[in-house]
């Protein structure tokens, strides 16, 4: 995220995120391929993943 964009000091960068990486590090007693399996439902089940990653119509409105 560029601070440029978000205070408006040039129209031409984003004013967002260009990209968000996420790392798990699990300490458990599973299989690293039970772990991903876990990881993967998670993802599929995630609210906030799917908002990221999936376009979303939004409304803005005043009242």
């Amino acid at each position: 995220m560029d601070v440029q964009g978000i205070l408006g000091m040039d129209s031409d960068i984003r004013n967002g995120f260009d990209g968000i990486t996420v790392t798990y590090n699990i300490d458990a007693d599973a299989s690293k391929e039970d772990i991903e399996a876990i990881v993967a439902q998670s993802q599929k089940r995630s609210a906030v993943y799917d908002i990221i990653t999936n376009p979303t119509n939004v409304t803005v409105q005043v009242n």
